[in-house]
């Protein structure tokens, strides 16, 4: 069970979170596969307000796990939220 950013944004406003309260993306990525990516900036290239150039990353398989099991533990959480206050 996934809140919406709608269903944070009611909870926030009814008072059972707190204003600035980020719990993550709405939309979360389950999927294990090979092609697990994120984006690696190059560091040396970084200017505040300049797009910066990445490169795509392959994950090891421990790291996609171990981004699965964080991913988990986010939806748990909202879940147990959803389920104290009936949103």
């Amino acid at each position: 069970m996934i809140i919406p950013d709608i269903g944070t944004k009611k909870l926030v406003e009814d008072g059972f979170l707190t204003p600035g309260l980020t719990i993550g993306p709405s939309s979360v990525d389950l999927t294990l596969s090979d092609s697990f990516s994120w984006p690696e900036p190059e560091k040396d290239k970084i200017v505040l307000g300049e797009s910066v150039p990445h490169k795509q990353v392959k994950a090891e398989p421990l790291q996609v796990v171990l981004r699965w099991i964080q991913n988990l533990h986010k939806l748990i959480f909202v879940r147990r939220i959803y389920l104290i206050f009936g949103a």
